[in-house]
């Protein structure tokens, strides 16, 4: 809205390759980062193309729309790289990483915070009189709450934050609840 003039849609097709990414980082590549509209089926699968508004008429559309799949190639393939770099570092190993990460000045670093979070969310179960294994997945849902913080994509795609950090935990073996608290 407000961004044109003159506006021509017209579509770009990316390789069925990149599919196998998280929709939510290909949406995100695709809408936040170019402004392109994802297609999805009708079951709600995403389609390897996507819709874009040019300023102007349809003169030479299809170069432009060569032009906006060599982009959102590129911007894809460093999505794909994050992914597959991320899934080498341990959750474990990320949480380390966030002792370096100031939270604020007086309240220490993001482990310090998450610390913090995890003793609450304890004493929170331990009143609720919940079993024990609530509180172990209350427990460790706490502690590994920012561990996607310190990686690539959440680096490059920082409104992926708890996206990815769900993802990672599935992909690492998490309980499916701890992974989507």
């Amino acid at each position: 809205t407000n961004l044109v003039e003159y506006p021509t849609t017209y579509y770009g097709e990316f390789n069925e390759e990149f599919l196998s990414l998280p929709k939510e980082v290909l949406i995100t590549s695709m809408r936040e980062h170019q402004r392109y509209f994802p297609v999805e089926n009708a079951e709600g699968d995403l389609l390897p193309y996507f819709i874009f508004v040019r300023n102007g008429n349809d003169d030479h559309i299809q170069n432009v729309s060569k032009g906006n799949e060599k982009v959102l190639r590129a911007r894809l393939k460093d999505a794909q790289f994050f992914y597959e770099e991320d899934q080498k570092q341990s959750i474990q190993d990320n949480l380390i990483k966030l002792e370096k990460i100031i939270f604020q000045e007086k309240l220490g670093t993001i482990a310090d915070k998450v610390n913090r979070t995890k003793q609450i969310a304890e004493l929170v179960a331990s009143q609720l009189n919940v079993s024990e294994e609530t509180v172990k997945k209350v427990t460790r849902a706490a502690t590994i709450s920012k561990f996607d913080l310190v990686t690539n994509m959440v680096d490059e795609f920082t409104e992926l934050q708890g996206t990815m950090g769900h993802q990672y935990a599935l992909l690492a073996g998490e309980d499916e609840e701890v992974a989507k608290a």
